[in-house]
């Protein structure tokens, strides 16, 4: 039945729930030649795309860092034990350094020089086959297509123009990538390229212009003499810190400035309480003398006369203790004046002591540590290792081929179907007997088979 009716009953809002199975492999059905031509189609075209899309391979390769160049016995200073360093993990911030190093500029142009452009090209091979001249000719068409996109980037100043050499630094830098395995002081180093030989090759060259720019990068020649200088310095600078204060101790005939100082403070202290106390007596007596020496003007007494006697014995006897006193405070003063004046001295002496002692220290460790990295350059010994060689994947890890092709023929049959069920939603026409009675509710009369 192929006539075909001005409205579409055939997809009215009563009959769109009811749709049953056979009414959708009748649809796929009808459709089976779109079905299959588009997945065909499909197929067929991203295999080709695939057949053309150069292979990319990866080469990797693992470095272990380890704290500082390690279990390397190294001979003794003098009065000193064979020492040997040790480490117990990384920070986070050295392996982020030694990540730096690895991707950077400087070192991809290194690699260029000592690798040279030439070898990073791969050869062409001269087609041979109709196919490989076919898909010669297609690179050759999309190489052509990027090139006059990009004339047209350039003239409109979108993109800027790059030498040969400025573009495969970039481009090795795109293809590298370094970091770090979680959990451990190990850095994974990986390249990606179109030839594994050559990424191996890269790769290689790349880590061995690392180490000896990380060789050169901590080697510092001139540190053990400056350093040694610098011990010497403070070393002689505690000498005569020392020397001064035995000096001054001398100078000023005492063992202890502190308990020197205070033991005048403490004897001047008691000297100027004596002092007062004599003061007052010296008063008193003086006093009392005076009113005896009035009264016997008056009253004529022998008693008198000796009260007088003895008044005058003891005040001479106080005049007498009182310049004693006063010389014996003057020793002190004179003493703790002295004293105080060298005090200042001797407490920046002894300030500046545990200051230098503490630089000492600081300084002959460092100064230990450049005698030995010295002598660990001088052998070549540095703190990285490569555990794991470069080396490629068996495999290119892009594109994936078959998994696109999979993707690609899932796809097509998802809209081949979905075109199928678009197509039928919007087709008017009866195509079977049944659609007659189901759609227009009328006795079909008669049919024509097709011929």
């Amino acid at each position: 039945m192929q006539d075909s009716f001005p409205i579409n009953p055939r997809h009215s809002s009563d009959d769109q729930a009811t749709l049953s199975l056979r009414d959708i492999l009748h649809v796929l059905f009808s459709h089976i030649k779109l079905i299959i031509s588009l997945f065909i189609l499909t197929t067929l075209i991203v295999t080709g795309a695939l057949s053309i899309w150069p292979e990319t391979y990866e080469s990797s390769a693992k470095i272990l860092l380890t704290g500082s160049r390690s279990n390397v016995p190294v001979s003794p200073l003098p009065a000193s034990k064979s020492q040997v360093i040790t480490t117990s993990g990384l920070r986070a911030e050295a392996i982020n350094s030694e990540i730096e190093i690895l991707h950077n500029y400087h070192i991809a142009e290194q690699l260029i020089d000592r690798f040279g452009m030439d070898a990073l090209t791969p050869p062409t091979v001269r087609p041979v086959t109709q196919m490989e001249k076919l898909k010669a000719a297609l690179k050759k068409f999309l190489r052509d297509a990027k090139e006059i996109l990009n004339e047209f980037l350039y003239t409109l100043n979108l993109k800027k123009r790059l030498s040969p050499r400025e573009a495969t630094i970039l481009k090795i830098l795109k293809q590298l990538e370094v970091k770090q395995v979680p959990n451990s002081d190990v850095i994974q180093v990986s390249l990606r390229w179109n030839r594994p030989d050559i990424a191996t090759a890269i790769l290689d060259t790349l880590l061995e212009q690392y180490l000896d720019n990380h060789m050169n990068a901590r080697k510092t020649p001139e540190a053990y003499p400056l350093l040694k200088k610098q011990v010497d310095l403070i070393e002689e600078r505690l000498k005569e810190s020392d020397a001064k204060i035995r000096s001054l101790k001398q100078k000023l005939g005492i063992t202890s400035i502190d308990d020197r100082a205070s033991f005048l403070d403490k004897q001047l202290s008691q000297l100027e309480s004596s002092l007062v106390d004599i003061r007052v007596a010296t008063a008193q007596t003086t006093g009392k003398l005076s009113g005896i020496r009035s009264q016997l003007q008056t009253t004529p007494s022998s008693i008198k006369k000796a009260e007088i006697r003895q008044l005058e014995v003891r005040l001479n006897e106080l005049k007498f203790k009182e310049r004693a006193l006063k010389k014996q405070h003057e020793t002190y003063r004179v003493e703790a004046d002295r004293l105080n004046k060298h005090s200042a001295e001797l407490k920046r002496l002894k300030r500046q002591i545990p200051v230098d002692t503490e630089n000492a220290k600081y300084y002959r460790t460092r100064l230990e540590e450049a005698r030995i990295n010295e002598l660990l350059d001088s052998k070549g010994i540095i703190n990285v290792r490569i555990i794991a060689p470069p080396r490629a994947s068996m495999e290119p890890v892009k594109p994936k081929k078959l998994l696109l092709i999979y993707i690609a023929m899932a796809i097509s049959l998802l809209v081949g179907i979905g075109l199928a069920f678009i197509s039928d939603f919007f087709d008017h026409s009866l195509r079977r007997g049944s659609d007659v009675k189901k759609h227009l509710g009328l006795p079909l009369l008669a049919s024509v088979p097709e011929l």
